[in-house]
């Protein structure tokens, strides 16, 4: 959850090309860092945000 709440707020006011160039690197920085067992969550978050803007 605090990495989809967290991949919310990198991308508000964000244009569709920008929001493209978010990584997950950016996100797990934005989170305070992940450990192990939970670094799917932030893969999640970015395949996630992908997936919509390939809609786009």
């Amino acid at each position: 959850m605090a990495c989809g709440s967290a991949l919310t707020e990198l991308v508000k006011g964000k244009n569709v090309d920008e929001a493209r160039q978010l990584g997950r690197e950016e996100l797990v920085r934005k989170v305070g860092g992940l450990p192990q067992v939970s670094n799917h969550a932030s893969h999640l978050a970015i395949d996630t945000l992908a997936a919509l803007l390939q809609k786009l």
